[in-house]
């Protein structure tokens, strides 16, 4: 009988633009793509933090092309979206009910939610509204 179990913690979500130099500093050092998938609509995908998980570092997520950055508060123990890359307007992104970071901009729509689990290892969970490229990058 396998008697292991996993304390999962939905996590807050909060918007706090960093100034420019960090946002671009960050789009063009997080480039190791450790995640690339083609995606179904209104079907969730679940991401590592990070190549080996964990909650350190930043990491940098593209949902059809829309491009957003986040890192782990963990004095807060809240995520932290608090850029995006190119093109991607910021005020397309919403927080949802404290936990769900929404993205809308007509054409394009998806949700992401936060994971923590055991205390050390959050895990992105994406919802895309249509079917699209999902990446991750740290």
């Amino acid at each position: 009988m396998n008697t292991s179990r996993v304390n999962v913690i939905i996590s807050e979500v909060v918007k706090e633009r960093a100034s420019n130099g960090v946002i671009t500093q960050a789009c063009s050092d997080l480039t190791n793509n450790y995640y690339s998938q083609l995606a179904t609509a209104n079907t969730t995908y679940t991401i590592n933090w990070g190549t080996g998980g964990g909650t350190s570092g930043q990491v940098k997520v593209a949902v059809g092309g829309q491009t957003f950055l986040v890192e782990f508060d963990s004095v807060g123990e809240v995520v932290v979206m608090f850029g995006t890359c190119g093109t991607t307007d910021w005020d397309d992104f919403s927080v949802v009910d404290n936990t769900v970071l929404s993205y809308s901009d007509g054409s394009l729509s998806f949700d992401v939610e936060f994971e923590l689990h055991n205390g050390n290892d959050l895990k992105i969970k994406v919802t895309p509204a249509s079917s699209t490229v999902i990446e991750a990058f740290d």
